[in-house]
């Protein structure tokens, strides 16, 4: 087996609610480049991260589910 794995490359996943950074490893490059202490960076925006999810951040908000049920229903025509 010669399967060639894909190289890993060091990756900054930037929060867009709150603008910090979260470093990992990707085998996809993005188009944005980050230089942060001599070091590069492949940078790619994320909508949710543990830094503004509410499961990790403590907050709630609740949303009105028997509304978006009746919605549905109604745009779809199921009941």
């Amino acid at each position: 087996m010669n399967k060639k794995f894909k190289r890993l490359i060091p990756i900054a996943y930037r929060d867009v609610l709150n603008q910090k950074l979260l470093f990992g490893f990707s085998t996809k490059k993005t188009k944005k480049l980050l230089k942060l202490n001599g070091f590069k960076f492949f940078e790619y925006l994320c909508d949710i991260t543990s830094y503004s999810h509410p499961v990790y951040t403590g907050s709630k908000k609740f949303i009105n589910l028997a509304g978006r049920i009746e919605k549905f229903n109604k745009k779809f025509k199921l009941l």
